[in-house]
């Protein structure tokens, strides 16, 4: 029942946060975007080793010319490839800032832990790094590179 309960909220907050991104319809800023990623983590803490990263992100570039503002959404699962293959997170998020660097906070479940958590990092074109706080007290850490890229192209 508490996992049914878990999804439902992570549901809620994906769905809310991937709308609270403004479009631009009409004018000569770059249309929203949303596109799948791959990564690679390294964690530490409570989960160490090496993660895969599967994911969907959805962002919104602002003021061209010299597009000086990236804000968006992410949602991805994260896949332990320590002792074995295994789904060791799932997580939304939202991201804000600059072209090449963005502020990140969000909530995620370990499945591992059994246990909700909320995360803060920083997100850039190709690379993120942050840390997470579980409820049950669990701190953890990642560094890794995912294919995200710029939202800055015009389309």
């Amino acid at each position: 029942m508490l996992k049914n309960k878990i999804y439902k909220v992570l549901a809620a907050a994906v769905l809310t946060t991937l709308s609270t991104v403004q479009t631009s319809a009409g004018t000569s800023l770059p249309q929203p975007t949303t596109k799948g990623f791959i990564g690679l983590n390294w964690t530490f803490g409570a989960s160490n080793g090496a993660e895969l990263v599967l994911g969907v992100a959805h962002g919104q570039a602002a003021f061209l010319p010299g597009c000086s503002s990236v804000s968006g959404a992410k949602a991805e699962v994260r896949i332990g490839l320590q002792d074995g293959v295994g789904l060791r997170s799932a997580r939304v998020s939202g991201f804000s800032g600059g072209r090449d660097f963005q502020a990140e906070g969000g909530v995620g479940y370990d499945f591992t832990q059994g246990d909700v958590f909320f995360t803060a990092g920083a997100n850039g074109d190709n690379f993120a790094v942050g840390g997470s706080y579980g409820l049950n007290g669990g701190l953890g850490g990642y560094a890794g590179v995912h294919s995200i890229g710029s939202f800055c192209a015009v389309r």
